[in-house]
């Protein structure tokens, strides 16, 4: 069996979490869409979270949800994503990834702007 790839993100269970929805830049009205995930977080996590939308490096902007506290949390969020279809209904043609990101994984994510490199980790960690 071949090694895996070293990654240069670490799994940290009990760290606090995000979400980050980065969505592939086009004319696709994103504050909708930041206002129907902020809708969903209300509706079926509470209110404790902070939902808001951002740049992503040039090419990409993110729906980021602040306030999990560990991975269990952000990655049953992201699960919730995936069984809603509505909340991906407009971006799911687009190039878009869903990840939970630990704290100390998003300044490198920031530093690397690498999407695959990442996704290739969140795939092999989160389930």
């Amino acid at each position: 069996e071949p090694e895996p790839t070293p990654s240069i993100y670490a799994r940290t269970d009990d760290e606090s979490h995000h979400v980050f929805v980065i969505v592939k830049k086009t004319r696709m009205d994103m504050n909708h869409i930041r206002k129907i995930f902020a809708a969903h977080t209300l509706n079926n996590f509470g209110s404790e979270f902070d939902v808001s939308l951002q740049e992503f490096g040039t090419a990409y902007r993110m729906i980021k949800v602040d306030g999990f506290k560990n991975a269990k949390a952000a990655t049953a969020y992201v699960e919730s994503v995936n069984k809603s279809p509505f909340l991906l209904r407009d971006i799911s043609r687009k190039e878009h990834y869903v990840w939970a990101v630990s704290e100390s994984n998003i300044s490198k994510l920031n530093e690397t702007d690498d999407l695959q490199a990442y996704d290739k980790f969140f795939k092999a960690n989160y389930k």
